[in-house]
C-alpha cells in the first residue's frame, strides 16, 4: 500500500516540475483513495464501495489476507461476486504496475469482465422484475402498511441494474425479497390484533362466524379483504359467502359437448335459430342471432386458416422417404 502511494506521488510530483521546464501536465490526478486502497483490493473478505472505500473496518488479517493473495486471485474473487467495479481497478493494475503484464491475457481478462456484466446484468434485470412483482402483489393483498411500502419502495428504486456495482445492487434485491415475508407476518399480527380488539368492543352486534372467517383471510394472507370482512361485521353485515355458482359447470358441460370444435353444421343451426350441444338459439333477437352466427362463422374460417397453414408447414418440413422422392439418384 506505501509503495504504491509512493509510486503516485512521484508520478504527480514529476509532472509538476516539469511546469517548470513549460510543459503541460497530461492525464489526470488519480483518485486518492483509489490510491491507497487498491492493494486493499486482494482481501477476498473486504468488502468495498464502487470508490473503492472499504465499507469494513480494516484488520490486520484484511492486511495479510491482501499480502498473500495475487493480483490474478484477486480479479477471479472480485468477478466471482459481482464486483465489477473492483474488478476493473485491478485489471488496470495488472496492465499499468506489472512489468511483465501480459497484453493479451489483459484483453481476456477485460472481455471476461464485459461478459460477466452483460450476463449480470441479464440476470438482475429479470430478478427485480420479479421483486417488483412480488412487492406489488403485497401491496395489493393489503401486507405492506404506508411505512414499510415506502421502505421498500425506496430499496426498490436503489437497485438500479445500470449501476456498475451490481454485486451490491444483487444484495439489494435479495435484502427486500427477505424483507417481504416477515412485514407480511408482522401486519398480519397488527391486523388480527385489531380484528379481536374491535370485534369484542362490538360484541352481541357482530355475526357469530365474522372472527372466523375474517381470520381465514388473513391467515391466506389476504389482509385486504380481511379488512373489508370486518368493515362490514362492524357494520352489521353478514360476512360474504362464497357460493359456487352454477354457470361454471354449465359451460364447462357444453364446451365438452363439442368434440370436434366449431364446425359450419353449428353455424347453419346459429343461422336457423335451433339448438345444437346444450346451446339454444331460438330465444335470441334477429341481431343477436345474426351477430352469434357472424362470430361463429368467423370461428370456423380462423380454424380452417390454422389447419391449412399447419399442413403447408408439415410439407414444408416433411422428411424424404427415400432418394428418389427428395430428386436425387
Amino acid at each position: 500500500m506505501l509503495a504504491a502511494s509512493a509510486r503516485a506521488c512521484l508520478t504527480s510530483l514529476t509532472r509538476s516540475t516539469q511546469l517548470l521546464d513549460g510543459k503541460s501536465l497530461t492525464g489526470t490526478e488519480p483518485d486518492p483513495v483509489v490510491v491507497l486502497n487498491r492493494d486493499l483490493l486482494r482481501s477476498p473478505s473486504l468488502r468495498m464501495d464502487g470508490r473503492l472505500a472499504p465499507l469494513d473496518d480494516i484488520t490486520v488479517d484484511h492486511i495479510a489476507a491482501a499480502a498473500a493473495t495475487s493480483w490474478m486471485d484477486a480479479f477471479e474473487n472480485r468477478l466471482a461476486h459481482e464486483d465489477y467495479v473492483a474488478a476493473r481497478t485491478v485489471v488496470d493494475v495488472i496492465a499499468d504496475d506489472e512489468a511483465d503484464a501480459d497484453p493479451v491475457k489483459v484483453e481476456e481478462m477485460s472481455n471476461r469482465l464485459e461478459q460477466g456484466i452483460t450476463r449480470s446484468r441479464q440476470k438482475l434485470r429479470a430478478f427485480r422484475q420479479d421483486i417488483s412483482s412480488r412487492v406489488n402483489k403485497a401491496a395489493r393483498l393489503g401486507q405492506l402498511g404506508t411505512t414499510k411500502y415506502a421502505q421498500v419502495i425506496a430499496a426498490l428504486e436503489a437497485a438500479q441494474v445500470e449501476r456498475h456495482d451490481l454485486g451490491t445492487v444483487r444484495h439489494q434485491l435479495i435484502g427486500i425479497a427477505e424483507d417481504l415475508p416477515r412485514f407480511a407476518e408482522e401486519a398480519k399480527a397488527a391486523l388480527w390484533s385489531r380484528v379481536q380488539q374491535e370485534l369484542n368492543a362490538a360484541a352481541g352486534r357482530v355475526a357469530d362466524n365474522a372472527a372466523e372467517t375474517i381470520k381465514a383471510c388473513i391467515d391466506a394472507g389476504d389482509l385486504a379483504t380481511a379488512e373489508e370482512y370486518l368493515l362490514n361485521a362492524l357494520a352489521g353485515g353478514e360476512p360474504p359467502t362464497a357460493e359456487v355458482s352454477e354457470h361454471r359447470a354449465a359451460f364447462l358441460a357444453v364446451a365438452r359437448s363439442f368434440g370436434t370444435g366449431v364446425d359450419s353444421d353449428i353455424v347453419q343451426v346459429a343461422e336457423r335459430g335451433g339448438s345444437v350441444h346444450g346451446l339454444e338459439f331460438g330465444h335470441l333477437s334477429d341481431a343477436a342471432r345474426t351477430a352469434a352466427e357472424e362470430g361463429l362463422r368467423q370461428w370456423v374460417g380462423m380454424k380452417t386458416v390454422r389447419e391449412r397453414r399447419g399442413a403447408r408447414m408439415k410439407s414444408v418440413f416433411a422428411v424424404p422417404s427415400s432418394p428418389t422422392a427428395s430428386g436425387l439418384s
